[in-house]
């Protein structure tokens, strides 16, 4: 492939880096209004490193080193920023999880949170969204090996130093943060499952009894009310054969076959 050539994937990425900061910015305005701070500040960092592989992907397209501008400036200012996003993201992450856990706890729900609790919330926030961002940007100064690497397309690169400084001061953070927001993801799911699975079951479970227990009187009394009816007309032939219901065509014809029946 020459070298002059611009690679597919440098205008691909323009396109669809341009397509998802449009679609990120009415979420990120709602969020913003709704003061949803976990959720803005994750869809800031979604925009920003799109923002990133825009000017990359347009500023070094091939891959004729040569002609390459060395970066300088533009490059130091987003390896900072994309040594922050490493834990931004997973830290915005965490903090979503923490409300929807927070959400999901039946039984320790309040309707307005107290002042104490509304305290730990901002704490959490502020901590993962922007305290340790800012850590890690102070302390990339530690760990990097270089001021940052040079791609096509990608463009500016953090460059990690081979050692256990990159460890403990870079590489570490991201897994434990993720973890955090697994134990947050997880920590009430089963309970709210089995709980909403009781509460679709109850309410058919009571209908179909209160159903079955009004069928069971409603025969009940039907019954009753039959056996009553017997019982009063063969205990008074009289009355029934006088008087112009069903039953008094019956007693009438068993009384003429007795007769007919009878030797003269």
């Amino acid at each position: 492939m020459d070298i002059h050539q611009r690679h597919p994937q440098a205008v691909a990425l323009p396109i669809l880096s341009s397509f998802s900061i449009a679609l990120a910015i009415p979420p990120l305005i709602l969020h913003g209004k709704n003061r949803n701070f976990p959720a803005t500040s994750l869809i800031f960092w979604s925009i920003l490193l799109n923002l990133f592989n825009i000017t990359n992907a347009l500023i070094w397209p091939t891959d004729n080193v040569a002609s390459w501008w060395d970066g300088a400036g533009l490059c130091d200012i987003e390896v900072k920023f994309m040594a922050a996003g490493y834990v931004g993201i997973p830290g915005s992450l965490a903090c979503i999880f923490r409300s929807l856990a927070i959400v999901l706890d039946t039984d320790r729900a309040t309707l307005v949170p107290s002042k104490g609790q509304r305290w730990r919330n901002q704490f959490m926030e502020i901590l993962f969204c922007v305290a340790v961002p800012v850590i890690a940007m102070v302390t990339h100064i530690v760990w990097q090996k270089s001021r940052y690497l040079l791609f096509a397309i990608s463009g500016c690169v953090n460059n990690f130093d081979e050692s256990w400084v990159s460890l403990v001061f870079a590489w570490i953070w991201p897994p434990i943060i993720c973890l955090i927001a697994a134990y947050y993801c997880c920590k009430y799911t089963p309970n709210f499952l089995h709980k909403k699975k009781d509460t679709k079951s109850t309410p058919t479970d009571s209908t179909f009894q209160a159903w079955s227990s009004s069928a069971y009187t409603s025969t009940e009394t039907t019954s009753q009310t039959s056996s009553a009816l017997l019982a009063a007309i063969s205990a008074n032939p009289a009355s029934s054969a006088s008087s112009s219901s069903p039953y008094q065509c019956s007693s009438v014809s068993s009384h003429s076959k007795a007769m007919s029946s009878t030797p003269t």
